[in-house]
């Protein structure tokens, strides 16, 4: 059955067959079946395709009636819209007239109503020309469509008279036109739904500023008839206090002029003139008998010795409670800051807050194993004495060894801090030279400072103080670059608390920057380590744990990666021999932490050679450029 054709009587379809006979494309298939030159097939199939046609142009015709009933529609909307807009400014007129019969605003009025009335035949004008505009749209598109109907005649003739195996290109270059002429009709629709959209906001903003303007002359009108309200309010109000005044004088006069009236009101002043007198003689007199009482309780308590010294230790005891109180609360506030509150230049540590323990769900932070860092078999064999020295210090309570370790960014420095903290079981506490720069600032550095070293005498246990940044806090200082007076006083006091060797704190100032480093400081030092970038061997170890740590883990989606088998050591060995002058972090951060999320964001959520190759590729030439800027720059 043809696409479309939805009729289930047979009668309509036979009736249909019978027209299709009679046009010369049927006579001429009719023929050619009866002279048997040709098939039914063909002949069915023409009558399919004619009926299809039929079909496209019942649906454009349908289309064009709906566009006109829509236009019409929108016709209509648009007069009822102008007859409820006309219908509501008379109302609004009407009763502009009730509460103004001014002749001006009679004239704004009438402006007004002309103006409405100019946008309404406006309206009209644009809906007008948008129907004809409309009404050419639809007749190009039945032109459209009567053109499209005659090609496909004309191909399918065409098609024919070369070959039945050109019907499928003839019925896709059809239904290709079809199409076309269904988009057209709905981009149509769509233009003049935004045409219709855009006609009724520009209503709603005129609207609305017409009562815009309607609510402002309302409020003129109404502060208008307030002020002409107060105004004769205020006349009557002057007139009535005249009229008081008036008759008052009138009063005065009438009494002054009558001997016993007069004589009446002499006696009445004269009263009250007495007893005002009266009055102030007894305030007097009260004033001289209580400075009376007061001169003898005085005279009395001076002739007492006991109940003088009594009164005087009374007022010194409390002189002294209060003194006592301040600075006991003080103390008392002090030591529970110092333990319980964590001080601003600590950055990290592994002490527990005490409020942590009313926290259930307080999870220590994870220090850093052995298995964790990469070290050469010196720098390992260091660790293990420097850890072995450590613990037998304070086994035995003897003063622990202050560390300077310096070397390039990325190298491991707080990991080997934090690692010789973690197996000398002292606690870890790190605090950055940068965060002293602000506090030098604002002047607060030496205060916070001494409040940080009173919190580390305040715990329990013992802790190793990591100071990175060291040389951003504690220079040296010289001829060309002198330090400030806030710096050499923070310098000052870092050097008076740590300037005896302690048996619960052990410093270790971490620096890129050994040389700029306060001399004072440098000979503190018990040990110095030196932190150089890693070896090929190192650097190749570093790919291998990231690549064990990789392989197995499941990301938060619950994605599981892995390694492919073609990353091989051979293949990590070259990797990381190509790596000269990269720190540790660098290959972790640059390098591996790409490679994850490519392989995250992958079909099979592998590690691949190709994968890692392009990530070491991106990184080498993200740091030529960075080196040829710096070089740029100078």
């Amino acid at each position: 059955m043809p696409r479309g054709w939805d009729e289930s009587d047979s009668n309509v379809r036979l009736k249909r067959f019978e027209a299709f006979l009679q046009t010369p494309n049927g006579k001429r298939l009719m023929q050619a079946y009866l002279d048997g030159g040709d098939s039914v097939a063909n002949l069915v199939n023409a009558f399919k395709d004619m009926v299809e046609v039929e079909i496209a142009l019942e649906r454009a015709r349908a289309q064009a009636k709906n566009a006109d009933e829509r236009a019409a529609a929108m016709e209509h909307e648009a007069a009822k819209e102008a007859s409820r807009a006309a219908r509501q400014q008379r109302q609004a007129a009407q009763a502009q007239q009730r509460r103004d019969a001014g002749q001006a605003s009679s004239q704004e009025r009438a402006a007004k109503a002309a103006r409405e009335k100019a946008e309404y035949e406006e309206r009209r004008a644009r809906a007008a020309r948008q129907t004809a505009d409309e009404m050419k749209r639809q007749e190009r598109s039945q032109e459209q469509l009567d053109k499209a109907a005659r090609m496909a005649y004309h191909a399918e003739q065409k098609a024919r008279s070369e070959g039945i195996e050109e019907d499928a290109r003839i019925d896709a270059a059809r239904k290709k036109l079809v199409a076309e002429h269904e988009h057209n009709l709905k981009m149509a629709n769509l233009d003049r739904e935004e045409q219709y959209k855009k006609a009724q906001d520009e209503r709603a903003h005129r609207q609305q500023l017409a009562n815009v303007e309607r609510d402002a002359e309302l409020a003129r009108q109404r502060s208008k008839a307030e002020a002409k309200l107060f105004g004769k309010m205020k006349k009557y109000y002057v007139e009535k206090a005249k009229t008081e005044k008036v008759a008052a004088l009138l009063a005065e006069l009438e009494i002054l002029s009558d001997p016993a009236k007069r004589s009446l009101m002499n006696k009445i002043r004269a009263q009250q003139l007495e007893h005002e007198k009266t009055m102030h003689e007894m305030s007097l007199a009260a004033q001289l008998a209580r400075l009376k009482v007061w001169t003898k309780a005085i005279v009395n308590f001076t002739k007492d010795p006991k109940r003088m010294r009594n009164v005087a230790l009374a007022i010194g005891g409390i002189i002294l409670f209060a003194f006592v109180a301040k600075h006991a609360t003080s103390l008392v506030a002090g030591q529970i800051r110092k333990r319980l509150n964590t001080p601003s230049l600590v950055r990290e540590t592994s002490y527990r807050p005490l409020l942590s323990y009313l926290n259930p769900y307080y999870k220590r932070p994870e220090a850093p194993e052995m298995g964790d860092i990469v070290l050469t078999a010196e720098k390992h064999d260091l660790l293990e004495k420097l850890s072995q020295e450590v613990v037998g210090a304070v086994r035995e309570g003897l003063p622990l060894p202050n560390i300077g370790i310096f070397g390039p960014p990325g190298t491991g420095k707080t990991m080997f801090i934090e690692v010789l903290a973690r197996r000398s079981g002292l606690a870890y506490v790190k605090m950055t030279g940068g965060d002293v720069a602000p506090l030098l600032a604002n002047g607060t550095a030496v205060t916070k400072w001494h409040e940080f070293y009173d919190w580390l005498e305040a715990q329990k246990k013992g802790a190793i103080v990591v100071i990175d940044e060291a040389d951003a806090c504690l220079p040296e200082g010289s001829a060309e670059e002198p330090r400030s007076e806030k710096m050499s006083a923070f310098v000052n006091a870092f050097l008076a608390r740590t300037g005896k060797a302690s048996t619960k704190v052990m410093f270790v100032t971490a620096t890129n920057k050994p040389g700029i480093m306060a001399k004072a400081l440098q000979n503190r030092w018990s040990e110095t380590i030196k932190m150089g970038l890693p070896e090929e061997d190192a650097r190749q170890k570093i790919i291998q744990k990231q690549l064990d740590r990789t392989h197995g883990a499941t990301t938060k989606t619950g994605c599981s990666l892995s390694v492919c088998n073609d990353v091989t050591k051979e293949f990590v060995k070259s990797l990381a021999g190509q790596m000269g002058g990269l720190s540790g972090r660098d290959i972790v951060e640059k390098v591996m932490n790409r490679v994850k999320r490519q392989a995250a964001l992958s079909r099979d959520k592998k590690v691949t050679k190709e994968l890692m190759t392009a990530s070491w590729e991106k990184t080498r030439q993200q740091l030529a450029a960075l080196k040829q800027f710096c070089q740029e720059e100078g």
